[in-house]
């Protein structure tokens, strides 16, 4: 069979549809993410703890990737108009589904410092103003925690 150059978008189309189709379309999988700063201020010797829930309002179970089971959650940074980890921590080195049963609600909680990976390296932040995002997998928190890095 010849195939046609409008096949190649159809084909790639159903192909997409066919391995993520479920998490694009799939109404039933609502995950609510939420983000608190134990603090307005950080800075090296002056840490805050920031918490992180998820909580599974679909009617499945939701399933976002293989990692430590003791480190499902984070967060992420905006500055300028990148988005940095600073879920900088000790997790156990297993390999488990990460993932909410419907109605489950997991919280994470650690120290953070102001520093940031960049490049999966660990980087201390620039004083300044930014917006901490929450994170389940590919969900981000609706409100972010606005905070103060100082030197």
């Amino acid at each position: 069979m010849k195939t046609t150059i409008i096949q190649w978008p159809c084909f790639a189309l159903g192909a997409a549809l066919l391995f993520c189709g479920c998490s694009i379309f799939g109404e039933n999988e609502r995950v609510e993410v939420a983000i608190a700063a134990s603090a307005a201020t950080v800075s090296p010797t002056n840490p805050v703890t920031i918490n992180v829930s998820a909580n599974n309002q679909g009617e499945g179970r939701v399933v976002w990737g293989r990692g430590s089971s003791s480190c499902q959650l984070g967060a992420v940074i905006q500055a300028g108009n990148e988005n940095y980890r600073i879920d900088i921590r000790a997790c156990t080195s297993d390999l488990a589904e990460q993932g909410l049963e419907p109605g489950e609600r997991r919280n994470e909680s650690w120290l953070w410092d102001g520093q940031i990976f960049r490049s999966n390296q660990p980087e201390r932040l620039a004083p300044g103003r930014y917006k901490i995002y929450g994170t389940a997998g590919g969900w981000l928190s609706k409100t972010p925690v606005e905070i103060e890095v100082k030197p």
